[in-house]
């Protein structure tokens, strides 16, 4: 009796008399084979399974996905805490970074959400805005009600990149 190459089935030939143990052989190699591939199976799906966990641990508490957002606003030349100025996202912003025209001798103005003080991208020296975070909104405005510091000069055009998260609000 020939056998196949792979898994060496048994081949039943035109001259061999019929039995049915060949092919009760060939079927319990292929219910242990099945078996094989079935615990082959489980043991993957646990090791996947274990992966998405800490990807998802790596993503942050939630699965939080990193957002990102940048784009530019032209300062209306108004300046104090009675006129802040404001950015929305569509995100939970944690990082705002700021920057001005450069024929304006700009330094990078930040934000870190949670911190209420923020450095204006204005001058070197030491010009720093209140800033509230609430949502998906910053707002800050200049204690010495000067736009210039306040980063809301009329008519001057100020550049942002922010940083965040969703957090399932829309």
């Amino acid at each position: 009796m020939q056998q196949t190459t792979k898994y060496q089935f048994n081949l039943v030939d035109a001259t061999d008399d019929f039995s049915p143990t060949p092919l009760n052989q060939n079927a319990q190699k292929t219910e242990d084979l099945i078996e094989g591939v079935e615990e082959d199976l489980a043991a993957l799906e646990t090791q996947i399974s274990g992966q998405l966990d800490e990807l998802e641990e790596a993503l942050g508490s939630g699965g939080h996905t990193c957002r990102i957002a940048w784009g530019s606003y032209t300062g209306t030349g108004s300046a104090g805490s009675g006129s802040p100025n404001t950015l929305t996202f569509g995100f939970k912003p944690m990082v705002i970074l700021f920057a001005t025209e450069p024929s304006f001798n700009c330094w990078p103005g930040i934000f870190y959400s949670g911190i209420e003080v923020g450095k204006s991208c204005v001058t070197n020296d030491s010009f720093f805005l209140y800033v509230t975070w609430q949502g998906h909104s910053v707002s800050w405005y200049s204690r010495d009600n000067n736009n210039e510091f306040q980063m809301n000069a009329s008519n001057r055009t100020y550049f942002y990149v922010a940083l965040g998260y969703d957090d399932g609000v829309a």
